[in-house]
């Protein structure tokens, strides 16, 4: 039992404050002097600069525990205020489980706990309590981010024709622009009043800057233009601002914007929770932005000690990892902190520095340290010294990779993971962190196809995935005709397919149509494609596509969560990914449907532009709900660097680390190009940014140059923090060609630093031509394939003309020699392409067996080495069979069955997709319902229709010969004692007759014995023939050695031996 500290009562003298050694003994840590230092500081205003894993959390609870232990205050007079719920669940747990090990809580004298909450539910809890004040009802609802788009969506609709500087955008556009603007007004205590004020002298300016010949510079009339979409973006955010009054709601902006008045006009506020607590703990505060600082310093500081001047309040945080502008947080806020909560004695606040990272190995360190240098010597005394490991730090593990191309860098990631989880690390302790989202989601299907289980946070990753990119773009072509960015990817795309030629004559009767002067609309030529130009399989995909974007447009006035289920459906898309990835492949198309219902539910009324608006908020800032994660557990996290924050694993991947990726080069928010941006001077931040000195080509010229470094700047802070979440292994590695790149990319300097800790030097020479375009074969032959077949099918369709010509009598109009030569040329060129791809195939060649392996791909391979070789070779899409469809039905009935004690509902969909009822169901339909049914009814008299299962669909990942093998379990059950096994593994077998191969079995057995961590032996395994209650028991089953044996043989066979993808 801890020992119980009896605190004194409410008044009396406080007890004598502990020692150091008496605080690490109530804590159970040995504190470092720099960390002591800052938990037993006296109770004045302090803030404490630590750096990344040096243990601010536990410094945090720490000095609960010592002020309580020392009796200067009680549990419930500490607040702590954080950023997320789940990082105030973590620091009130680590002070309680601190309070409780010193022996502080629980005792019946002591009445209650420190209150930990967020920054937003503590600017929420004073709106409620004390809004009336200031005329503002306390029981206002809180929206969302979809609400408040769908609302913004609204205002935007209504008012569009009264908006002419905003006419060339999408409403989607603009209505994220109105957000935009909105959130920083609210951020910065900033009216609408205060901005149009602002607007008006900066127009004056603009208008007496210098000319240039009598005329003004092309920047200040683009800065005019700007200022006029300002004011009517203005507009619509006053009534956006009305909109949320009359609906009587409010988003987190609101309530911390009110709470910052209530601190400034309403004193007795700050009195109160003055008195109510008696230290304040203010993690992240970096993070903060001019709205919370403003509400924070109005409640716990003041001019005088009266009004709070001198209040204890400690902040803690860490200049080098400030990467949130976007959301509002003004970076110079913690380097201020000591002027704005001042001692009571009117000095500034101390200063604190943590140090001593107890996270990463040293190398580690020495990577982070090169990276924020720059940062540290032009950061002043707010900025933390570099990081130091404690005397007992292991030293980790650094390697730097630089390859040839994005294909190679991709193939080295899946080496490196595999290497990893080889070593024994579990896929859940592996990250791989990414500057773009893009370039996440294209490393996620390697991985996928690689056989490693990976999981893309945020719903930014979920949009982005291939099978939710291309329904999305059909629902930005539906919603605006004109996009002809989304009419691009849809034509394309996997559906329709259309070529490189066929792709420019559409372009080309588009520009047509338009007319000289028009905005040419691809969706026009779609519908009118023309007589000539297209190959006869584009005129028909056309035709098609024509017709079913009128009937999709038609309903339009659908919810969104049906639309969006309706493009799914009719897109086809869904067997496509069940028979390519199993049952549970359009899980993703699941969770998009998933998070479109959610956002419709919460407003009936919303439209898909209010929709569409959010999905390019969450693309770009990343929030929201994630991507549906894998069936399994234990996955590899790829995620992008600003939501690493705050996290950590055993070993962290860096890709894509090269010079204008990462870092990256962002256009930096400026408020004279961009109108959602607010004006600097508007900012409570101000002092921190770049001002305008002089309304001239100059002036502006000077600030955008001021604005360029502090971008730059921004991007070491993101590499700070992205290699300072490996616990032991760090793997950066970088690209130097891409296919969208002309010149080789240039070296990150996060790359450079790893390679400066391991005394790399760089060893290959610079290529002058990129291989994707000139001078590779493999380009060349992509290229080839590219080409060749919109061309052979040009040809075929012009010998086809000819041969209509010559049948009628009549002769073809040929074009001029000089044409006809050129054409001949052209077509002798692909003639003897085509035949040389033909040859090719016709010649046996070996194939490298893929990363991964499937079981059936495996027993298949075993059987006839020549099949699986030529699946390799040219795979192609799976025709989903009508036994395999029956078998899934059921396999999913039964784990129903067991899991819900329901009933599986069956649909049925026509050709286009669209779901049927009863009476419109096909002969086929109704005969496999009938043999589902029976099936049904087999097992509900057979014999297991009583056993309950231990665990049902259970896949797995065996690493066998250097291959991962993945599969899927139909059952496992526990069995009974003196049975000679634990463990018995069932594969139900649904159709009629035949006979099974036990090595798919063998596999399952030695899944299921590593799963529940038990020897092979004592796994019994059999095949149950459902429609006979027949069991088929197999005793005489290879194997790990028999299996990796067959593995190896099966690579034998092919010639291949490459892990790659």
């Amino acid at each position: 039992m801890p020992v119980r500290h009896r605190l004194p009562a409410e008044g009396s003298p406080p007890m004598t404050l502990i020692d150091d050694s008496t605080l690490a003994e109530l804590v159970g840590i040995p504190f470092s002097t720099e960390q002591l230092a800052a938990i037993t500081a006296p109770l004045a205003p302090g803030v404490i600069i630590a750096g990344a894993g040096t243990g601010k959390t536990t410094v945090m609870a720490a000095r609960v525990v010592w002020l309580v232990a020392s009796g200067l205050v009680r549990p419930e007079q500490v607040l702590g205020l954080t950023f997320t719920r789940k990082a105030a669940r973590e620091l009130a747990a680590r002070i309680s489980t601190s309070l409780e090990a010193a022996g502080l809580l629980g005792d019946t004298e002591m009445s209650g706990a420190p209150t930990v909450a967020t920054y937003d539910a503590f600017a929420g809890m004073l709106c409620t309590e004390h809004g009336p004040r200031l005329g503002v009802e306390g029981d206002l609802r809180l929206v969302d981010s979809a609400e408040l788009y769908a609302l913004a969506d609204r205002v935007v609709a209504a008012g569009a024709t009264s908006a002419p500087a905003l006419s060339g955008l999408s409403v989607a556009t603009v209505v994220e622009r109105v957000v935009a603007l909105s959130g920083q007004m609210l951020a910065n205590g900033v009216t609408a009043a205060q901005l149009a004020e602002q607007s008006r002298a900066f127009r004056a300016e603009l208008e007496e800057a210098p000319l240039y010949r009598g005329k003004p510079y092309k920047d200040v009339t683009d800065a005019l233009g700007v200022l006029e979409a300002r004011q009517e973006l203005l507009g619509f955010v006053s009534a956006l601002w009305a909109a949320k009054a009359r609906d009587g709601v409010v988003e987190f902006a609101d309530r911390t914007a009110l709470a910052a008045r209530l601190a400034a006009e309403v004193p007795g506020v700050g009195r109160q929770l003055r008195e109510e607590f008696r230290v304040v703990l203010l993690d992240e505060y970096q993070d903060t932005s001019a709205a919370q600082t403003a509400m924070l310093a109005g409640l716990f500081s003041g001019p005088e000690p009266a009004s709070g001047r001198g209040f204890p309040v400690t902040a803690v945080g860490d200049p080098l990892q400030a990467i949130y502008e976007w959301r509002g947080a003004a970076v110079g806020t913690i380097a201020a902190f000591p002027e704005v909560f001042r001692a009571a004695d009117g000095t500034p606040a101390h200063r604190f520095t943590l140090r001593t990272n107890r996270r990463s190995g040293t190398a580690i360190l020495d990577v982070a340290n090169l990276v924020s240098a720059p940062l540290r010597a032009a950061g002043g005394p707010a900025c933390p010294e570099s990081l130091v490991g404690p005397a007992q730090a292991g030293p980790g593990e650094v390697t730097a990779h630089r390859a040839r191309s994005w294909d190679d860098e991709q193939r080295h990631v899946v080496r490196t993971l595999l290497a990893e989880h080889d070593r024994g690390v579990s896929w859940a302790d592996i990250a791989v962190l990414g500057r773009r989202r893009a370039d996440l989601g294209v490393l996620h299907r390697v991985l996928e196809d690689a056989g490693i289980p990976a999981v893309l946070v945020g719903l930014g990753g979920l949009l982005e995935l291939p099978e939710c990119a291309q329904v999305i773009a059909v629902l930005r072509l539906v919603h605006d005709v004109t996009d002809n960015r989304a009419a691009v990817a849809v034509l394309s795309g996997p559906r329709w397919r259309l070529g490189a030629r066929d792709l420019d004559a559409v372009a080309r009767r588009a520009a047509h149509l338009a007319g000289e002067g028009g905005d040419p609309c691809l969706l026009d030529a779609v519908d009118d494609p023309g007589p000539d130009g297209l190959s006869v399989a584009a005129r028909e995909r056309l035709l098609a596509l024509s017709g079913e974007f009128t009937r999709l447009r038609s309903h339009l006035d659908e919810p969104v969560g049906d639309l969006v289920a309706r493009v799914i459906r009719v897109s086809g898309i869904v067997p496509e990914l069940l028979a390519e990835r199993g049952p549970d492949g359009a899980r993703q198309l699941d969770a998009l449907i998933e998070a479109v219902e959610e956002y419709g539910a919460r407003r009936p009324s919303v439209g898909l532009g209010g929709l569409l608006a959010w999905f390019d908020a969450e693309i770009r800032v990343g929030r929201g709900m994630e991507q549906a994660p894998p069936t399994a557990r234990d996955a590899v996290t790829l995620l992008t660097v600003h939501a690493s924050k705050g996290l950590e694993w055993d070993v962290v991947l860096l890709p894509a680390t090269v010079d204008g990726v990462f870092p990256g080069s962002p256009d930096p928010d400026d408020w004279t190009r961009a109108a959602q941006v607010l004006p600097f001077e508007l900012r409570g931040d101000a002092a921190g940014l770049p001002a305008l000195g002089e309304v001239s080509r100059q002036g502006l010229a000077q600030m955008r140059a001021e604005l360029k470094d502090l971008a730059r700047d921004g991007e070491k802070r993101l590499g700070y923090v992205a290699v300072s979440r490996a616990r032991h292994r760090l793997h950066v590695s970088g690209h130097r060609w891409h296919p969208d790149t002309i010149r080789e990319r240039s070296e990150s300097p996060f790359l450079r630093a790893a390679r400066t800790v391991l005394d790399l030097k760089e060893d290959e020479p610079a290529e002058e031509v990129n291989p994707y375009t000139e001078g590779d074969e493999r380009a060349a032959s992509a290229r080839v394939e590219s080409i060749a077949d919109p061309m052979s099918v040009e040809l075929a369709a012009q010998v086809d003309r000819w041969r209509t010509v010559f049948a009628a009598g009549g002769r073809p109009v040929l074009a001029p020699d000089a044409d006809v030569a050129e054409r001949a040329s052209r077509w002798r060129t692909d003639g003897e392409r085509l035949l040389a791809r033909a040859r090719a195939r016709r010649t046996p060649v070996d194939a490298d067996l893929p990363g991964r392996l499937s079981v059936t791909e495996i027993v298949r391979g075993v059987a006839d080495p020549d099949v699986l070789r030529d699946e390799v070779r040219r795979p192609m899409p799976v025709q989903p069979s009508r036994r395999a469809t029956l078998g899934t039905m059921f396999h999913a009935w039964v784990e129903e069955r067991f899991r819900h004690q329901g009933t599986l509902d069956v649909h049925f969909e026509d050709e286009a997709g669209i779901a049927v009822g009863p009476v419109h169901r096909s002969a086929a339909d109704e005969e496999m319902l009938a043999e589902l049914e029976g099936l049904r009814r087999a097992f509900d008299a057979g014999r297991f229709s009583d056993r309950q299962p231990l665990a049902l669909e259970v896949p797995f990942a065996l690493s066998l010969g250097g291959r991962l093998v993945r599969g899927r379990i139909d059952a496992v059950y526990r069995q009974p004692p003196g049975s000679g096994s634990d463990y018995l593994v069932v594969d139900w077998k649904t159709h009629r007759g035949g006979t099974a191969d036990p090595l798919q079995l063998a596999l399952y057995r030695l899944a299921a014995a590593r799963t529940y961590g038990v020897d092979v032996e004592r796994v019994a395994a059999g095949f149950y023939y459902v429609r006979r209650d027949r069991w088929d028991p197999v005793v005489d089953l290879p194997g790990a050695e028999e299996l990796v044996a067959h593995v190896s043989r099966l690579t034998a066979s092919l010639g291949g031996t490459s892990l790659a993808p």
